[in-house]
């Protein structure tokens, strides 16, 4: 295994330790898979569980994703974005999968599936707390959105809803969400290169 191990791991994560247990993952390493999910799976669970407000189905997406990273590990480019940028786009995409399969087996009423609360949850979860409390960038950036662009990057991005569904919610035409996730999404990345 080429990555440091965790016990001498700094209290913030980088992304180069995480792409190098993601390098160390696609040759294999089974150790390299265990100590990147103990390092990332909370936050990757807060994302999923978010999008799925379902304690158990949150659960299946996090195996179902770690799954797909020791599948497809191989495939990572760093060219194309950071490690945990990549990692959230999986978790992502599998809560995503798992709330549309949901919707389709209730008839399109979610609300019928089993839920939890998510803040009792997530008070459990002191390791979610801490990784939202290292966002403070993108909360300060969001903060600079008109209140209704901000909520329609948040209801596609950490919720999981479709740009159709958002124009249905906000009672706006399609085209108008889509231009506000479009502009949102700009002032989102000018706002990070200002900061960084």
């Amino acid at each position: 295994m080429n990555s440091p191990a965790i016990e001498n791991d700094l209290p913030t994560l980088s992304d180069e330790r995480v792409g190098l247990w993601l390098a160390d993952v696609a040759s294999g390493d089974r150790q390299a898979l265990a100590l990147l999910y103990k390092q990332v799976s909370a936050r990757l669970f807060g994302l999923q569980l978010r999008i799925l407000n379902n304690k158990a189905l949150a659960e299946e997406a996090l195996q179902e994703t770690f799954v797909k990273v020791w599948k497809n590990s191989g495939t990572y480019n760093p060219d194309k974005g950071t490690p945990m940028a990549w990692l959230n786009s999986l978790a992502r995409f599998q809560a995503l999968d798992m709330r549309r399969r949901e919707l389709v087996r209730h008839g399109g009423d979610f609300s019928k599936r089993s839920s939890l609360d998510v803040e009792t949850f997530t008070s459990e979860l002191p390791a979610i707390h801490e990784q939202l409390a290292q966002s403070e960038l993108l909360s300060l950036c969001l903060g600079r959105l008109r209140p209704e662009v901000q909520q329609c990057i948040v209801a596609i991005y950490c919720e999981g809803y479709t740009q159709e569904e958002i124009s249905t919610s906000v009672d706006r035409p399609l085209g108008t969400v889509k231009s506000w996730i479009l502009r949102g999404l700009k002032s989102l990345k000018e706002c990070f290169v200002e900061h960084n």
